[in-house]
C-alpha cells in the first residue's frame, strides 16, 4: 500500500500516475482534471467575451465610477454638513 506522505494535490496526482493505484482514487483525480478543463475553458470564453465586447465593458465601468463617484461625494457633502452643525451649533426657537 501507501507508505508516503502526502503533503499536497500536485503530490497525490503524481500517486495516480502508478500502477499500482486505488480505483478510488482514479475517479477523483479524473474529477479534478476535468474541472480544470472546464476552468480553462472558461477563462478562454471570457477573454474572448472580454475582447469581442471591449466596448461595451468599457461604457459599463465608466457607468459604475460615476455611480461610485456620486456616492463619495454625498458622503463629502454629508460630513461637511455635521462639521458645520458641531462648530455653528443651531438653536430652534419654539
Amino acid at each position: 500500500m501507501f507508505r508516503l506522505k502526502l503533503a499536497c494535490v500536485k503530490d497525490i496526482i503524481k500517486m495516480g500516475k502508478r500502477k499500482d493505484c486505488p480505483k478510488k482514487l482514479l475517479t477523483k483525480i479524473n474529477n479534478v482534471k476535468k474541472n480544470e478543463l472546464k476552468l480553462k475553458e472558461y477563462i478562454t470564453n471570457t477573454k474572448k467575451f472580454k475582447k469581442e465586447n471591449e466596448h461595451i465593458i468599457k461604457k459599463y465601468n465608466s457607468l459604475r465610477n460615476n455611480r461610485w463617484k456620486i456616492h463619495r461625494n454625498i458622503r463629502k457633502k454629508e460630513f461637511e454638513l455635521l462639521s458645520y452643525v458641531k462648530l455653528n451649533p443651531i438653536y430652534l426657537k419654539k
